[in-house]
């Protein structure tokens, strides 16, 4: 499906999966405002039928997009240094500093560059991201199982940290971390000011967490 199609439509199901849950946001863009609801938070195989015939009836006739993320801990984001002060001469060199990263074979992957920024040296950094095909098809099998198809499938840690960018702008220089728990794992992202530093993927989700002023969850944050 091309990128124009998704941007085109002013409707969005977002789609969280973990092992005990399916959770469904619908977003519909009004008069510039985005409003947000609910569809579905269940057990996968427990959601009504006509539920996910509806996300996949909108989809179909062109009228919303659907769209989910890889985990963090099933995936990568790093900023690498190049030694070369030209963007385009950064981007061919890329691959070879994040075949060098990567704890698997770069040919066993989907990666790409996300940003560039310039070094105070002139030489130019590059945000790569990169997940194994096999997480990836794994992923999409597991949403096809439980009824739903994303169109998109995002980063984790840089979907948090661009929502977040749009929810409470950011303060020049100023540290920021984000923190999402989900049903099976949690995810902290770290950055200055606009600019994304890295992610951590921690196995503790809400389960294990439970109610934000619980003792786990005190512990988790000052951890």
């Amino acid at each position: 499906m091309p990128d124009s199609f998704v941007y085109q439509v002013n409707t969005c199901y977002g789609l969280d999966l973990s092992a005990s849950r399916l959770v469904v946001v619908k977003s519909t863009r009004r008069g510039g405002r985005v409003e947000s609801s609910v569809v579905c938070d269940q057990p996968p195989g427990a959601v009504p039928a006509d539920v996910l015939e509806a996300i996949r009836g909108d989809v179909a006739k062109g009228q919303a997009a659907t769209a989910a993320c890889m985990p963090s801990s099933e995936s990568f984001v790093r900023w690498l240094q190049t030694p070369l002060a030209s963007r385009a001469k950064a981007r061919k060199v890329a691959s070879s500093l994040l075949d060098i990263q990567l704890p698997f074979p770069l040919e066993e992957c989907a990666h790409d560059i996300v940003r560039f920024r310039e070094a105070a040296d002139g030489k130019f950094d590059v945000l790569a991201v990169a997940a194994r095909t096999q997480d990836i098809a794994a992923r999409l099998a597991a949403f096809g199982q439980a009824g739903v198809e994303p169109m998109k499938l995002d980063h984790e840690a840089l979907a948090l940290w661009s929502q977040g960018l749009r929810e409470i702008p950011a303060e020049r220089n100023a540290l920021r971390v984000i923190a999402f728990t989900g049903g099976a794992h949690s995810t902290l992202v770290v950055g200055r000011g606009a600019e994304f530093a890295s992610a951590y993927s921690i196995r503790a989700g809400a389960a294990e967490l439970g109610a934000a002023n619980s003792e786990a969850a005190r512990r988790f944050i000052q951890r």
